[in-house]
Parts: C-alpha cells; sequence; structure tokens
C-alpha cells in the first residue's frame, strides 16, 4: 500500500506540467479545465505504467541477459507509448471542439507518442534504480554477516588457543608443589575447578565478552595457583576504579598478561617481585593495565624482534584486532631493570549478556 501510494504520488509533479502546459497553450481553455485534462492524462500514464512496473521487475527478478532485457522491456515502453497516446487521442476526440481534435490529431499526438516514450523510459529506469539499490542492500547485508561470522570463527579460534594454555601451565605449577604441600596443592586444585567453571561457563554461553569483575574474578584463582608455588616471592597490587568493573572486555584477554608477568617477571627472579594490575575508566576508555618489577629488555630489541613472551600476547593482540579493530590497542613498554607493562585501551561498553554470579576463589595477597 505504501509503494502505491509512494508510486501515484511521483506523478503529481507531471500532473501538474501537464495542466500549465494546456493552459499557456493558447487555446481558450480555463483553469480548471487545464487542471482537469492534466490530472486525466496524468491518470493514464499512471495506470499503464503498473504493467511496465510489473514487466520490468519481472525481468529483472529472471537473470536475463541484458540483450534479451534491453529488448523486452523495449517492446514494453512502446507499447505503453502507443496505449497512452491512443487513450489520449480517444478523450480528445471525445470531448474537445472539432477544430482543437483535429489540430491535436494532425500535430499533437506525435508528440504524445514522443512523451510516452519518455515516460515509459522513466518508468523502466526508475523501477531498475530501485531493484539495484535493493539489490546493493542485500549484497551489503550478506557481506556484512559473513564478516561478522568471519571475525567471529576468529575469535572463537582464538580463544581456544588460550584455554589449553592457561591450562597445562595451571596444572604445571600444581604439579610443582603437589609433593611439598599436599594442603596447599587442595587448595589449588580448588582454584583452578574455579577456573575451569568460568571457561567452561564462557564457553557453554558463547560469550566473547565478560565484564572486567569476572576476567578478574579469573585471575586472581590464576594467582592464588602461582602464590602457592612462588609463596612471598609474589606480590600483587590492585588498583581498580570501581567504574570499569562492570565494562565489557573479551574473555581470558587479562590472564595471560598477568601470567606472563608472573612467569617472565618474577618467577625468574630469585628476590621475586610485584605484579601491579591496574585498571580505570577515561573519556569512554577503558584503560587495564598489568606491569612487572622484573628484569625487563632492551626497548630496542623488543621493537626489532618483537614480544617473545609466548603464544598469550599474541592472541590477545589479534582477538583484540578481529574484535575491535583499530578502536583498541594493545601496547607494550619495557627498559632493561624495569619490567614490562602491558596496556590494553578499548571502547567502553557493556556485555552483551548478563552477568552471573562472580565466581568465589581464594584471593591472593594483595598489598
Amino acid at each position: 500500500m505504501r509503494g502505491a501510494l509512494v508510486y501515484f504520488a511521483c506523478w503529481l509533479p507531471f500532473a501538474a506540467c501537464y495542466s500549465l502546459i494546456l493552459y499557456l497553450s493558447g487555446r481558450p481553455i480555463s483553469a480548471a479545465d487545464a487542471a482537469l485534462g492534466g490530472l486525466t492524462n496524468s491518470t493514464f500514464a499512471a495506470l499503464l505504467g503498473v504493467p511496465l512496473l510489473l514487466a520490468t521487475r519481472r525481468g529483472l527478478r529472471r537473470g536475463w541477459s541484458r540483450l534479451h532485457l534491453t529488448s523486452a522491456l523495449a517492446v514494453a515502453v512502446v507499447l505503453y507509448a502507443a496505449a497512452w497516446t491512443t487513450l489520449v487521442s480517444l478523450s480528445v476526440i471525445r470531448y474537445a471542439p472539432r477544430e482543437s481534435a483535429a489540430m491535436y490529431m494532425k500535430f499533437g499526438m506525435w508528440w504524445q507518442f514522443v512523451t510516452g516514450l519518455l515516460l515509459g523510459v522513466a518508468v523502466v529506469g526508475a523501477r531498475a534504480l530501485v531493484h539495484n539499490i535493493a539489490q546493493l542492500r542485500e549484497e551489503q547485508a550478506r557481506a556484512a554477516k559473513a564478516e561478522a561470522l568471519r571475525a567471529r570463527a576468529e575469535l572463537a579460534a582464538l580463544r581456544a588457543q588460550l584455554q589449553p594454555h592457561f591450562l597445562f601451565n595451571a596444572l604445571h605449577s600444581i604439579s610443582a608443589v603437589l609433593r611439598s604441600d599436599p594442603r596447599g596443592a587442595e587448595h589449588a586444585l580448588e582454584q583452578l575447578g574455579s577456573m575451569l567453571r568460568y571457561a567452561l561457563g564462557v564457553q557453554r554461553d558463547d560469550r566473547e565478552e565478560v565484564t572486567l569483575a569476572e576476567e578478574l574474578d579469573f585471575v586472581r584463582a590464576y594467582l592464588a595457583i602461582e602464590q602457592l608455588r612462588l609463596g612471598d616471592r609474589l606480590r600483587v597490587e590492585e588498583n581498580i576504579d570501581p567504574e570499569a568493573l562492570e565494562c565489557a572486555v573479551l574473555a581470558f584477554t587479562l590472564q595471560p598478561l598477568v601470567e606472563n608477568a608472573v612467569r617472565h617477571g618474577i618467577a625468574a627472579s630469585a628476590k621475586g617481585g610485584t605484579v601491579r594490575i591496574s585498571a580505570s575508566v577515561d573519556d569512554a576508555r577503558l584503560h587495564i593495565e598489568v606491569g612487572d618489577d622484573g628484569a625487563g629488555a632492551h626497548a630496542a630489541l623488543v621493537r626489532e624482534h618483537g614480544d617473545e613472551r609466548g603464544v598469550g600476547l599474541r592472541a590477545v593482540s589479534q582477538r583484540l584486532s578481529a574484535r575491535y579493530g583499530s578502536a583498541a590497542t594493545l601496547r607494550i613498554d619495557t627498559a632493561l631493570g624495569q619490567g614490562f607493562r602491558a596496556t590494553i585501551v578499548l571502547p567502553v561498553s557493556v556485555p552483551a549478556v548478563p552477568r552471573r554470579s562472580a565466581t568465589t576463589v581464594m584471593q591472593p595477597a594483595v598489598r
């Protein structure tokens, strides 16, 4: 119904122009008669244009060759112009004075036919334009859907790399203290269970994003396992803006950063060190920073050869790029003797799925 109203509304400017031409033609005709004549002739043109529209749509949808389609539509336009000219001519013969009718049949009928050809081409062109725009939108929608599916598959594949990675390392840490501290190992297994419940929950619900609070719970369970192995050598400091806790982050992005800080910055040092975790919201951007006060490295070597801290950082960087594009960044800062600092900056948003109840974990020593 809406399409029909729009179609006939498009003929109103033509009706107005036709009426004005009749009124200014020099013949003795009133404004009312000119308006009636213009509206009548335009109505004929509009009604005859409906079959032409349907024929155009049918030809476009059937996917005919360009030659076939052009030939068929050319014939349809000629028939349209002939039909319209015939109806207008019959109306003139029936209602116009004899002299005016004779003048029309001698001169005006051919201009009427040419005008009909132009109108037919306009109807066909407009319908083809609408068809092409609709096709373009469908192609864009399909392309957007395909891109979303590709990005989702890439994110899922990268996430799958991280899950067995942290599981292997957590089991390795537990096995290191299993004989020397059985009770501590039992507590560590409880924390590992918490980590697995989180991982399986994310997998089950197909959640790519979680709240920062959930990811921090997961990280604290991991740190509890590592503290069992490292004891007082591992110190943890947190500086978390409460506003940041409900912001969305990709699941399993914070833990690899913390794991690298522990394994390469703290465990490698005989005196241990401190892992610092901070998060804040500034100008609609979430800033997450994980740093350590370990040995660090030459910044020039890191830039030249890339980061060598394992699959975790590479997967995190790739996932951020796949999910947020250039809107998110992962930056690594280091200097010899000054540790490593990894900083994630991403747009502030909330997870698509409401947060589940937080996992209960054994808190590491936070100083």
